[in-house]
């Protein structure tokens, strides 16, 4: 933000000391004189507005750095690394059914989708922290998902989680990486996420 600060003073200062040096420089009509005080006035006022709209996006790019360490806290908290552990233990033996569990798992990764997708996460970053925990959860919870999309006639339901899976595996296949997890490789996944989360 001092960048930007900074940026701003120096191109009014250049545009004052170029109306200064224009003023002294010899004898000029009256017209010219309003000709150059108006180009002057709208050389500032562009100025000003180019560097407001750089802090704005420096502060909004601050604020988006402060909500993914918010939301990567809460990943880690106490109380969904309980439920991670509980739902990854259910998916190692194949359960067939959503629990509560699987839903706030969903509903933590809809979040995160709904943020980035409003632009308030940087892609880069969310790519970082959670692409490998999103395509796993979500390549196991998918047919769930579709189940209760039919059973409530909602296909929004969890659009937003979709959407960012989708858009992590895009930045998959881009990268020349595999998209696809083996089945025997996300049983694995689930019991690794078992033993981090919960030493046993």
């Amino acid at each position: 933000m001092r960048k930007t600060l900074s940026q701003g003073i120096v191109g009014t200062s250049i545009v004052a000391i170029a109306v200064w040096w224009i003023y002294t420089s010899g004898p000029h009509d009256d017209h010219f004189y309003v000709a150059v005080t108006a180009m002057a006035t709208v050389a500032i006022a562009v100025a000003t507005i180019w560097a407001i709209s750089a802090q704005v996006a420096t502060a909004r790019s601050v604020a988006g750095v402060q909500i993914l360490l918010q939301i990567m806290d809460k990943f880690d908290s106490d109380d969904m690394v309980a439920k991670r552990d509980r739902l990854a233990m259910l998916l190692v033996g194949n359960s067939a059914v959503l629990t509560a569990d699987g839903e706030a798992v969903l509903d933590f990764f809809e979040t995160v989708g709904h943020l980035t997708k409003k632009n308030s996460l940087d892609l880069d970053m969310v790519d970082n922290g959670f692409s490998l925990y999103l395509r796993y959860y979500w390549t196991a919870l998918a047919p769930f998902v579709r189940e209760r999309r039919r059973t409530y006639s909602d296909p929004t339901l969890y659009e937003h989680a979709e959407w960012l899976n989708e858009t992590l595996c895009r930045r998959e296949r881009v990268a020349g990486r595999s998209e696809d997890i083996p089945t025997q490789q996300l049983e694995e996944f689930f019991r690794t996420e078992t033993k981090v989360l919960v030493p046993r």
